[in-house]
């Protein structure tokens, strides 16, 4: 009989692509790890993964098991917190993929909270391209993702949540003459260098917003908005940035776009089962009360 600790394992090496990533993860020597696989594909008589340069890949086989796993590890789960139904009790891992780093600060007071709520729940932020978070969900391999964009499709999914809207702003040096405005608009960056969001949907957004404008100027991509504030600061060129962000860099200052530029983050899930641990977040999730 194939123990439900084994299946996990090899979840966790299908999740990490590296038998050293998912040994660290569980707590194995690697090569304890690769024992307990080999073990496996052996009690199947099936080669379950196939090790190339860059990281180690399911086989059709390894695929075929993954829904096998996956329900199996979850009805397992379902009957230890079905017994043990206080909060502080249930155990697991809630998987919650992030387009980006607004997407990130929008449910913050929600992670946080929840984590408080259940000690004994892992709770795993992942930050994915929006292609490979909808990928994910449309598998049932990631159960919530947390978009700051619009989806075309997003009738695909369950919306669980909206949150509150948030606006952007330009990030400008402090030495030039327009902070002193309450507020900036296409034609204040007219022939200026522009640093913008490197996402798509963010970059097209803001060029929208600049296309009112003559002249909108050259610009570097950034490739997150970290990155984008050190080049802000050396003077390189004017940034765009969430106002969420705006109480987190002293040294530059944000102001608001006009006309308005606004993000609406929503919380995803995918559709069919979810575990008791899953669950658990849903219903938090719904719940919690947020002062806007």
């Amino acid at each position: 009989m194939i123990e439900n600790r084994v299946l996990y394992y090899f979840l966790t090496v299908a999740e990490t692509k590296s038998f050293a990533s998912a040994a660290r993860k569980l707590g194995l020597n690697a090569s304890t790890l690769i024992r307990q696989i080999q073990k496996l594909e052996k009690e199947l008589n099936v080669t379950l993964f196939i090790r190339t340069k860059k990281a180690v890949l399911l086989t059709d086989d390894g695929n075929r098991l993954m829904p096998y796993a996956l329900r199996t590890t979850c009805i397992n789960s379902d009957i230890r917190n079905e017994f043990f139904p206080d909060p502080s009790g249930l155990r697991g891992i809630v998987c919650v993929g992030l387009s980006d780093p607004l997407s990130f600060v929008s449910v913050m007071d929600i992670i946080c909270s929840f984590r408080i709520r259940y000690p004994g729940i892992n709770l795993e932020l992942n930050d994915l391209p929006e292609e490979d978070l909808k990928g994910d969900l449309d598998r049932s391999e990631l159960p919530f993702a947390v978009i700051s964009e619009p989806m075309t499709d997003i009738r695909r999914y369950t919306v669980i949540r909206e949150m509150k809207e948030c606006s952007w702003g330009a990030l400008i040096p402090p030495d030039l003459p327009m902070i002193k405005k309450n507020y900036i608009v296409p034609d204040d960056l007219a022939g200026l260098p522009l640093i913008l969001p490197a996402r798509p949907e963010q970059k097209n957004r803001i060029n929208d917003w600049l296309s009112a404008s003559g002249k909108p100027g050259s610009y570097i991509v950034s490739s997150d908005i970290h990155k984008m504030v050190p080049l802000v600061r050396k003077g390189l060129g004017i940034g765009f940035i969430p106002m969420d962000y705006s109480g987190e860099f002293s040294d530059v200052c944000v102001r608001l776009l006009f006309p308005p530029v606004k993000s609406s983050p929503k919380i995803l899930m995918r559709k069919g089962y979810l575990t008791s641990t899953e669950y658990s977040f849903k219903d938090h999730i719904t719940s919690y009360s947020i002062t806007f």
